[in-house]
């Protein structure tokens, strides 16, 4: 087992693994840009659904309450049968209630 770690680490001592490395050689640890610019844009991309979220929730909100403005209220619903009889009666012409076909 000595001998084998001992020839796996000379190769990669005199492999290009080591090109320029010398006793007296420091490291320093570099991050890459983007791992400093994933989690930014992960919390801007959350931020920008989080409002849109809003946004949508806001506009759906109005238009409901557009929607029940347009719409009858119960009151209005026990008045329009009698309105609706009354202008089925008003539609017909004269010459349809003698019987006469208006041709």
């Amino acid at each position: 087992m000595r001998e084998s770690a001992h020839g796996i680490l000379y190769t990669v001592v005199n492999s290009n693994a080591m090109n320029g490395v010398t006793g007296d050689s420091s490291f320093d640890s570099l991050v890459p840009a983007w791992q400093i610019a994933l989690p930014v844009m992960t919390r801007v991309m959350l931020v920008l659904f989080i409002w849109s979220a809003i946004g949508y929730v806001a506009v759906w909100t109005v238009s409901l309450i557009k929607d029940r403005k347009k719409t009858p209220s119960v009151s209005d619903a026990e008045i329009e049968p009698e309105e609706i009889q009354v202008e089925e009666r008003g539609s017909v012409s004269d010459g349809e209630e003698n019987g006469e076909d208006g041709s």
